[in-house]
């Protein structure tokens, strides 16, 4: 009975140690995670990004003299200058 006994405490330290140690370890782990960041300043970097301007020209068109039509072009939404008549007919 006394074997037993003693084999008993012998678990109980055991497990009491690392219990111990992994709690000593957990803090110390925790400690020097905190340290080191306190020492590390962040480095932002900003990164330009160029941006494109999309215009919506309403879909209206206007009839040029000969006929035929022209539509409103981005950037001003102006409509195309109507197509030269050739001289010759």
């Amino acid at each position: 009975m006394n074997k037993i006994k003693l084999k008993l405490f012998y678990i109980f330290l055991i497990l009491m140690f690392l219990v111990v140690v992994g709690v000593c370890g957990y803090y110390l782990g925790k400690q020097s995670n905190n340290s080191l960041g306190n020492n590390i300043s962040p480095t932002v970097t900003q990164q330009v990004v160029p941006t494109i301007k999309l215009v919506a020209c309403t879909a209206d068109a206007k009839q040029c003299p000969d006929g035929s039509w022209v539509s409103r072009v981005p950037p001003n939404c102006e409509f195309l200058p109507c197509p030269q008549q050739s001289l010759n007919p």
